[in-house]
């Protein structure tokens, strides 16, 4: 499947701008607010399904891989349904995880075709989420850092998150164009802080 760079058009400016500022802030979120992530990734399937259905041109660009990628990420659900289904237990916490994978379809097909720009925001993203963990973990405890665990989150889940946008930001270093030394710095605090925390 590949990944073209979408001409530049003026109307799509303002959803690239909202696909980066929420892309931006979708690590981060997992860590500051409770739903934070889910509520990012409704908004971008929102945003992704309207891009799809309204746009003919980017009707036109979908092609058969786009739909067998989009079958092999629904396959996951469906095989829970009707393993529900024939175990008569339709319980809601059975589809969560699969149903993810669902909402992510629309996401993936529209970054496509919104922009190289658009992803490659995803640099700062990683950084930005690992340091935000480490903020989380100093304000969940005041007293001195016990674990690295929230309110909402275990240790372990959360050093797992916190290491892999760790090192994220360091594959991250020049992934685009020749960083600046800022840039070069944030993203090596984020990695600094992704293994601080995986240690905790």
């Amino acid at each position: 499947m590949k990944f073209p760079r979408f001409p530049s058009v003026s109307s799509f400016t303002g959803l690239e701008y909202i696909f980066g500022a929420v892309l931006i802030c979708y690590p981060a979120l997992l860590f500051l607010i409770r739903g934070g992530m889910n509520a990012s990734l409704f908004l971008l399937t929102i945003l992704s399904l309207y891009l799809l259905i309204s746009r003919k041109a980017y009707k036109n660009k979908l092609d058969k891989a786009d739909m067998a990628f989009s079958i092999a990420m629904a396959s996951g659900l469906a095989a829970i349904l009707l393993s529900q289904i024939y175990h008569h237990d339709l319980l809601a916490r059975y589809f969560d995880s699969d149903a993810r994978f669902l909402l992510a379809i629309p996401v993936l097909l529209a970054l496509r075709h919104i922009g190289t720009k658009t992803l490659a925001i995803m640099q700062y993203a990683f950084p930005l989420g690992a340091i935000a963990a480490l903020a989380a973990i100093i304000v969940n405890h005041p007293r001195g850092i016990i674990d690295a665990s929230t309110s909402y989150m275990n240790h372990i889940h959360l050093g797992d998150m916190a290491l892999l946008l760790g090192f994220l930001s360091l594959f991250s270093v020049n992934w685009v164009q020749t960083d600046r030394h800022i840039v070069k710095l944030l993203k090596i605090m984020g990695l600094i802080a992704g293994l601080f925390i995986s240690v905790l």
